[in-house]
């Protein structure tokens, strides 16, 4: 009989864990679970807020330029000749 009840106690134990982890993540069945799952959905794929656009230069957007050169280089507005002073 113990090496029957160290077959059946870990089984039983087994189920309920199996039954417990699916009577917690079974899909909803309430009237409105439907309707909140689509609106979950739809704002998901279209946020409320709006992406800000810019419309300034017909939707040409420029990028600032760091006026610093680089390591180096030589400044744009003074061409390197290759002489001294």
């Amino acid at each position: 009989m113990s090496n029957l009840l160290f077959l059946i106690v870990p089984a039983v134990i087994a189920g309920l864990a199996v039954t417990f982890v699916w009577l917690r993540n079974r899909p909803e069945t309430s009237p409105t679970a439907g309707i909140d799952r689509f609106s979950g959905q739809m704002a998901a794929l279209a946020p409320e807020t709006e992406p800000e656009v810019d419309t300034s230069s017909a939707g040409v957007r420029v990028q600032s330029v760091d006026p610093r050169p680089a390591a180096g280089q030589s400044p744009p507005d003074e061409p390197d000749d290759g002489g001294g002073p």
